[in-house]
């Protein structure tokens, strides 16, 4: 049991070495306010088949499509082909938070800032 619980330490140690990595590259695009890692990885329950999801929160205009704002980042998303990017700015999150997002209230929780 103990080997497994230091191997899954191992792992999440890992994740979260190249989800900083990921925001670092990400940092060099777009002015970045706050980013954080949430779900399965953050709570400590992955499996072989999770993602890693991270919410970046930009300091600055960003495209008002989504899909425009992952093409600003395409070299980093090619880079961490696992990593599960959502972007919004610091508006976006205030009215995201206010309504009760269950996103933003899972970063809220369970999230592990990486900056």
């Amino acid at each position: 049991m103990e080997k497994i619980v230091k191997r899954r330490i191992k792992v999440r140690d890992k994740v979260i070495k190249d989800a900083k990595s990921f925001v670092r590259c990400v940092s060099k695009i777009i002015k970045i306010k706050n980013a954080i890692l949430f779900g399965s990885y953050a709570r400590g329950d992955f499996n072989a088949w999770s993602d890693v999801d991270i919410l970046i929160v930009a300091d600055d205009e960003i495209p008002s499509n989504p899909i425009h704002r992952l093409e600003m980042i395409m070299k980093c998303i090619q880079k961490y082909p696992f990593i599960e990017p959502i972007i919004v700015n610091s508006i976006e999150y205030s009215r995201l938070k206010k309504k009760k997002n269950p996103i933003i209230q899972e970063c809220e929780k369970y999230g592990i800032e990486l900056i």
